[in-house]
This record gives C-alpha cells, structure tokens and sequence, in this order.
C-alpha cells in the first residue's frame, strides 16, 4: 500500500494536514497521506497525531513514541506519554514521572518529576511538590531558585509567580521585574502585556509601561 494513491479513505477530523502531511485510517490503524493523497508512511499504528516540528506522536498497545517524516521510530512506543521534540528534546512520562529523550531517543534526563514542560532558549521549568524550577540540558538546576508557578522562557525572560504576584526572571534567575502583576503574558518582542489591579497594559523588558 505504501507510495499508491487512493481515492477514499478516511482522515482523522481533529488534525488535517500539518507539515504537508495528513492523518489517514485504514481499517483502524494510522498513518499519513501527502497532499496528492499518497500513502507515505504505511498505517500501522493505534493512533497518530499531527507532525510539529518533524515529528509525530504515535500510540502503540497504549504506549507512546515518536515517528520522523519517513515513518521511522525514534522513540519507541514505550511511555505513558510524551511530547513531540523541542530544541531536540522530548518530554516523556514514565511510572508517573517525567524527564527528557534526546534526539535519537535516548534518555538524556532520566524521568524524576511530577511534571515537566519543554525546552525554550536552553531552559526548561519544571515541577516537584508545589514548586517550580529551571533545569539545563543535563539535568542539573539552571540557578538556585524554586518559583510558586512559572512560564517558559522567551525573548530571554520567564514569567514566575511568588507569593501570588507575578514577575520576570532572566536566564541567570535574576528578578529583573519584580513580582507586582495579577496576570501576565510572555515577551512578544519587546512588550509582553500585563495586569495589575484589574487594568492591563504592556511593559517593556525594564518593566516600565509602554502603553495600554
């Protein structure tokens, strides 16, 4: 079946074509059409998503992996779930916790917390207990300070909460605008938008205003 062309077949309504390719069903299993409709990776799997980022996640016997554009598996269906790769790193679950693959879907970070998110500008916040923290590449604590929530980082600045009021930290986990909002958005550019008692408006990365 793979590389013919079909003329009806059924497409998985919650996705459409990403990345020019196309979730297709056929007697039950998945797998991907281009846009002329081709078969290009054969389907086999119990369930697919979308392709981000030149990846897709594929369900096998209730576990999760990864295939590339070729339908190769990257990451064995092997964990209790995973997200497609960022900077080329993956989260995954496994017994309840989470950590990182690496692009050849090793383990880089082997799974140890309650939940994990993942990486934006080398950095990823993560999460034990009640409280938030950055971790490299490698595993170790970017910097020493834990967080009540946090946001990943962009434009090289992460949005953190402490006691109820939300901030920015740079990449050194240095408070460069101190925690003082109800609610916060990430740096789009140079402004991110912000609120604090009931009225929002945008800051630049000094944290002073810039215009409503």
């Amino acid at each position: 079946m793979l590389g013919k062309y079909i003329g009806q077949f059924k497409t998985d309504d919650r996705d459409g074509m990403t990345e020019n390719l196309a979730i297709v069903v056929v007697g039950g299993k998945y797998g991907f059409v281009d846009i002329a409709g081709k078969i290009v990776i054969e389907p086999r799997f119990d369930r697919a998503w979308s392709f981000e980022n030149g990846f897709a996640k594929i369900e096998m016997n209730g576990k999760y992996g990864l295939i590339d554009k070729s339908g190769n598996v990257v990451v064995e269906p092997v964990f209790e779930d995973l997200s497609t790769y960022y900077e080329e790193m993956a989260t995954v679950t496994a017994d309840g916790k989470m950590g990182y693959v690496d692009g050849k879907g090793k383990t880089a970070i082997p799974p140890q917390f309650d939940e994990a998110w993942p990486f934006f500008e080398g950095l990823a916040r993560v999460k034990n207990g009640e409280k938030c923290f950055y971790i490299d590449k490698t595993g170790k604590e970017a910097f020493a300070a834990e967080f009540d929530d946090a946001w990943s980082f962009c434009e090289g600045l992460a949005a953190v909460k402490v006691d109820n009021r939300w901030g920015f930290i740079n990449h050194s986990g240095k408070i460069v605008i101190e925690p003082q909002f109800d609610d916060v958005s990430s740096f789009d550019g140079e402004v991110a938008r912000v609120v604090k008692a009931n009225k929002g408006f945008y800051i630049d990365q000094s944290g002073k205003f810039v215009r409503e």
